[in-house]
């Protein structure tokens, strides 16, 4: 979360949801306590 909060420039508060939309949109699949590319980046 730290490295995409830099490449962002965005607060944790604001990139949570960002990220949450990205899992549902299959563009990340959160793991455990991390993201990896969904099938719409596959």
């Amino acid at each position: 979360m730290a490295d995409l909060r830099e490449a962002f420039a965005m607060s944790r508060k604001y990139l949570v949801p960002v990220l949450e939309h990205f899992d549902k949109q299959g563009v990340t699949r959160r793991t455990g306590d991390g993201r990896v590319a969904g099938k719409q980046l596959s």
